[in-house]
C-alpha cells in the first residue's frame, strides 16, 4: 500500500490428534488491513481462523468433518495460500468465489465409493455467512448445500488423471438463490524411478456462477485456469497459467 512491499499473509497451524479416529485442525491466518479515518490510511494487523475442524474416521469409508473448513469446491478452493501453484488465485476464483474463496462453518461427510478406482463423493451444509458474499441470506435459516464429486485413475503406472464435479446452491441477499458449478481436471505425471526429481502436471479449472435476483433477473459470471507445471530438479519447477 505504501511502496509495493509488505507481508500478504502468514499462517499459524495447529493439529493433534485426539484419538484414533479423531483429528482437531486449527489454522490462523496472520494479516494486515488497512482502513481510511478521516483521510488517514491506517495499518491494523489481524487473526483470524482461516479452518478450524474435528475430522473423524469412526466410520469405515466415510470421513466426517465439523467446524469452519473451506467447502470442497474443484482444486483451487481447497487450497491455503501457501499452497497456492502462484502468489494469486485464478481469477475465476477470486471474482466468483471472493478473496477468501468459499471458507464457512459446516458440517461435512465424504463417502468413498465401492468402485474398483478411487471415487469419492462429498455432501456438505454449510451456514451460509461466511467470507463468499454471494450466499450471505438475510433469512438466518437459509444455508449452502454442495455436492462434490472426485475419480482419481491410474492410466499408467507413471500418470494419474483425476477428474471432479461440483454443485452448490444457497439463498443470497436478494431474495433468492445463488447456484455454483465446477469442473476440474488434473493429469500428472511423474516417473517410478527419479519421480523425486522430475514431474509434470496439468491442471484445468472451470466455474460458473448464476446468482438470481428478485424478478427473474439474474447475473451469470463463468471464468476457467489452465495451468502447467514441469519440475526439472528437487526444488525447481517452471510453471504457467492461462486464465
Amino acid at each position: 500500500q505504501r511502496n509495493g512491499f509488505n507481508l500478504q499473509e502468514s499462517e499459524l497451524q495447529f493439529y493433534a490428534d485426539v484419538d484414533p479416529y479423531t483429528r482437531l485442525n486449527l489454522l490462523f491466518s496472520i494479516h494486515s488491513q488497512y482502513e481510511d479515518k478521516s483521510g488517514v490510511v491506517e495499518e491494523k494487523w489481524m487473526i483470524e481462523p482461516e479452518v478450524a475442524y474435528i475430522e473423524s474416521n469412526a466410520v469405515s469409508d466415510v470421513t466426517f468433518k465439523i467446524g469452519k473448513f473451506k467447502a470442497a469446491i474443484g482444486k483451487h478452493n481447497l487450497l491455503h495460500t501457501h499452497a497456492y501453484s502462484f502468489i494469486e488465485a485464478p481469477l475465476a476464483n477470486v471474482n466468483l468465489l471472493g478473496g477468501e474463496g468459499l471458507n464457512d462453518a459446516g458440517v461435512s461427510g465424504a463417502i468413498l465409493l465401492p468402485t474398483t478406482w478411487y471415487s469419492e463423493v462429498t455432501l456438505q451444509y454449510l451456514r451460509g455467512e461466511g467470507e463468499n458474499a454471494e450466499f450471505n441470506s438475510l433469512t438466518p435459516g437459509d444455508g449452502v448445500g454442495l455436492v462434490h464429486l472426485k475419480n482419481l485413475l491410474d492410466v499408467t503406472d507413471a500418470l494419474t488423471f483425476e477428474v471432479g464435479a461440483t454443485y452448490a446452491q444457497g439463498a443470497n441477499a436478494f431474495l433468492s438463490n445463488t447456484t455454483l458449478l465446477g469442473v476440474d481436471a488434473t493429469f500428472k505425471w511423474r516417473p517410478i524411478e527419479g519421480g523425486r526429481y522430475k514431474s509434470v502436471l496439468w491442471a484445468t479449472e472451470y466455474l460458473s456462477r448464476t446468482q438470481s435476483q428478485s424478478g427473474n433477473s439474474s447475473e451469470l459470471g463463468k471464468g476457467i485456469a489452465t495451468w502447467l507445471q514441469y519440475q526439472f530438479t528437487e526444488r525447481w519447477a517452471v510453471l504457467y497459467r492461462y486464465d
